[in-house]
């Protein structure tokens, strides 16, 4: 009977910590749309800044062509000009350096996020796999005990059978089909 008393205890004791353990699955899911929305907000702006950075690269590339033309249609002094050249290349240059570290930045905050997109989606499915496996222990200890209620067995009077004074009580029992005569 105690031994019985023991697997019951370990049972429910066993269904609290999946009980618990599946609640906390269920509160981390509900955080998942919003990781994934926050990551894909990330992936928007990196994507829009790399659109910008185009651009600009663009507008400065006609900056310089027009400088060229201008530099053949006037016919200024070749010193004069070739300076003003020399110093937007450089600037066009450090420019072209600093948009394409930006580019390899926006690039790997791409591959940041992707990564990151992937391991929480691997994350997803494997909750989603222990959720399942903790509803369907759930639902077997639930339906063991359900059987042991329907079987006419009571877990209550069982242990005030093993226990009639109590936990602390003179510990008495009484054998299952024996007759006193």
């Amino acid at each position: 009977m105690s031994s019985k008393n023991e697997e019951v205890s370990k049972l429910k004791n066993k269904i609290i910590e999946c009980q618990e353990e599946m609640l906390q699955l269920l509160q981390e899911k509900q955080l998942w749309p919003d990781k994934s929305k926050l990551m894909e907000r990330t992936k928007e702006r990196a994507v829009a800044d790399l659109r910008r950075h185009s651009v600009q690269t663009s507008e400065l590339e006609k900056e310089l062509n027009d400088l060229n033309k201008a530099l053949k249609r006037e016919e200024k002094s070749e010193t004069n000009l070739k300076d003003n050249f020399d110093r937007t290349q450089v600037s066009h240059d450090e420019y072209k350096k600093a948009m394409e570290k930006q580019l390899t930045e926006v690039e790997c905050t791409l591959d940041t996020v992707e990564k990151r997109l992937s391991v929480t989606l691997e994350n997803r499915v494997e909750m989603e796999k222990r959720l399942e496996n903790l509803k369907v222990f759930c639902e077997a200890m639930y339906s063991t005990l359900k059987s042991k209620e329907s079987s006419g067995v009571s877990l209550v009077k069982e242990a005030q059978l093993d226990h009639p004074g109590g936990q602390n009580g003179q510990k008495t029992r009484k054998r299952r089909g024996s007759k006193k005569s």
